[in-house]
């Protein structure tokens, strides 16, 4: 991202420089909207997250239309950033067609980055205690985001969430089927020596 600031600077000058009579720079106002913070409701992204938003507001001093959103529970939110798409970085990871003319799920980066004739959009996403359904929720958003962009279509959203829950219940079940194995084997274990050692003093004097 911080390669993606030092580009947005420098195209946000050269953009000052072909400004309208009005002095309003050509690109990203027009087509990413001044008020990023518009692109998503706080319903859109309580359905994606099941996390509703605590508060939101356009990140200060950004040099692209920008907007956070804290959400419920502890270090969650949802970050937007978008404007003109020679501001970004092309869209690469996991590719998301239908959303855009090309879109992708960054997993290292836990974003959904995305473009459409001269507009790109990053939307950025933090479950701390539900990472496996960040995706889900990144890319339910990213076609909510598009939407509102007037991109028409939308990426397929992946399904089921592949909750914590159950991969802890898995996890604890195969844990108590475990130690039951274990508990078993130790009892075995345990118990042969007793059945042995009468053998063993019985046999070992007629050796001799």
């Amino acid at each position: 991202m911080r390669k993606t600031i030092a580009a947005v600077a420098v195209a946000l000058a050269m953009a000052g420089c072909s400004s309208n009579g009005n002095g309003q720079a050509g690109g990203d106002a027009s087509k990413g909207g001044k008020d990023a913070c518009g692109l998503l409701t706080d319903e859109q992204i309580n359905q994606a997250t099941e996390l509703g938003p605590k508060a939101h507001a356009p990140i200060p001093d950004w040099p692209v239309p920008s907007c956070r959103w804290d959400l419920n529970g502890e270090n969650n939110f949802v970050k937007i950033y978008t404007g003109d798409a020679k501001m970004f970085t092309a869209p690469h990871g996991e590719e998301l067609p239908g959303l855009g003319d090309k879109a992708a799920w960054e997993p290292v980066g836990e974003k959904v980055q995305a473009t459409k004739g001269g507009t790109a959009f990053e939307l950025w996403i933090v479950l701390t205690n539900q990472k496996d359904m960040q995706k889900r929720a990144a890319v339910r958003m990213a076609n909510d985001v598009a939407a509102k962009l007037g991109w028409g279509g939308g990426a397929q959203v992946p399904t089921g969430t592949g909750s914590a829950s159950t991969t802890s219940s898995s996890k604890s079940s195969t844990t108590e089927t475990s130690t039951a194995k274990s508990s078993k084997t130790s009892e075995t274990k345990e118990s042969e020596p007793d059945s042995s050692e009468p053998e063993t003093n019985e046999t070992e004097p007629s050796s001799n």
